[in-house]
């Protein structure tokens, strides 16, 4: 078992389209850094310190404050709209793939057919988690360069709502804050992304199962507009942390069950079928 995960891990990390994806998302983070924090470390917080004996300063901006997965700007908006595309594109198709050109069946000959489909669901959850959190990463640790942390007030535009989930934890225990918003950035996009486990069983084209997930992501938000919020908030929303709110958890918690009970069926359906492999 452990030794097909790793394989399937390889074949996820191990290629041209991961190292895209990452690309596309330095780039990204960079132009955000670049236009933002840079702008507060050279003109905001010279400024404010220049006026601080003026007593009208009451807190300087710092890591929190023009961290990608708190502030209000472009980069976030984009980067929110096409991560599921993102996180797909290394791997989503590799079953698909598999299927088409029989690869499954030189793994399947070597080791138990559980141990191959299972491999594959862990290294599409594990790849999708890491295309997600990647950017966040790398955006705190460009902030944490050159910008202080700085004392959380409530004063201070983060873009979250005091309805939001561990809003209140956020001003108490800011770092603890911002490892559970990367540990749930992580599971909600590579649950995501094992949609395309399903997808390849259902759909007949290598290149829509790869952005199954992103159609789903999108079609919720979509169809929220349209109802009035009628069937729920989408997981356009609920994927976002800073905008999960409370007053929809169980709402929430019920959709990733009844994906990950879709999972189990669909693997457990790939582990029993009774196919003559040559």
């Amino acid at each position: 078992m452990k030794s097909v995960v790793k394989i399937e891990l390889e074949r996820a990390f191990k290629n041209k389209k991961m190292l895209m994806v990452l690309l596309i998302e330095i780039a990204l983070i960079a132009y955000d850094f670049y236009s933002y924090g840079l702008q507060i470390h050279n003109k905001t917080i010279p400024f404010l310190l220049s006026n601080a004996s003026s007593g009208k300063v009451d807190n300087i901006p710092g890591v929190y404050a023009v961290w990608v997965g708190l502030h209000n700007g472009q980069v976030r908006t984009i980067l929110y709209s096409i991560i599921p595309i993102l996180a797909a594109f290394p791997y989503g198709d590799s079953l698909y793939r598999d299927e088409v050109n029989h690869y499954n069946y030189s793994i399947i000959t070597r080791t138990k057919r559980s141990n191959y489909y299972i491999a594959k669901l862990v290294a599409m959850f594990v790849s999708g988690g890491v295309c997600a959190v990647f950017p966040f990463i790398l955006s705190l640790m460009l902030s944490m360069v050159i910008l202080p942390f700085e004392n959380v007030v409530a004063g201070l535009s983060y873009f979250m709502s005091d309805g939001s989930v561990c809003a209140g934890l956020f001003y108490k225990a800011a770092p603890l804050y911002v490892i559970i918003f990367l540990i749930y950035t992580f599971i909600v996009y590579g649950l995501l992304n094992c949609i395309c486990f399903i997808a390849t069983y259902v759909l007949s084209n290598a290149y829509i199962v790869m952005i199954t997930p992103f159609c789903i992501y999108y079609l919720g938000l979509v169809i929220n507009m349209f109802t009035n919020g009628l069937f729920g908030i989408p997981l356009w929303d609920t994927c976002r942390f800073e905008s999960f709110y409370k007053a929809y958890v169980m709402q929430t918690v019920s959709k990733y069950i009844v994906l990950i009970v879709l999972l189990a069926v669909f693997v457990w359906k790939r582990i029993r079928k009774n196919e003559d492999i040559l």
